[in-house]
């Protein structure tokens, strides 16, 4: 919903626009999530709590992450639970194929 309107109600937005929803982030993940990509992962999202301290919710679009191993789950289940204690949640979206 829009911020600036009362009531708060939905505004079309363009795709060139810097408005955002302010309770989640979009993030692309282009390929397993492993040992060796953990901290990247880790630190993007650390970037994104960072950079918005309100932030709730991260959705994942998981398209493109054909593995996810240990340490990776390891690390998506700390994400989540640091989210939790924010009330929020990581979601992942897979589209069918």
């Amino acid at each position: 919903p829009c911020p600036d309107s009362i009531p708060r109600r939905f505004i079309p937005v363009g795709p060139t626009s810097n408005r955002r929803c302010p309770q989640l982030e979009i993030l692309d993940i282009n390929g397993a999530v492993f040992f060796g990509s953990v901290n990247a992962v880790a630190r993007r999202l650390g970037f994104i709590y960072k950079a918005d301290p309100l932030l709730n919710h991260v959705l994942i679009v998981a398209d493109s992450i054909g593995v996810i191993d240990v340490s990776g789950a390891e690390m998506l289940a700390e994400e989540s639970a640091t989210l939790k204690d924010r009330g929020g949640s990581i979601i992942f979206k897979r589209s069918s194929t």
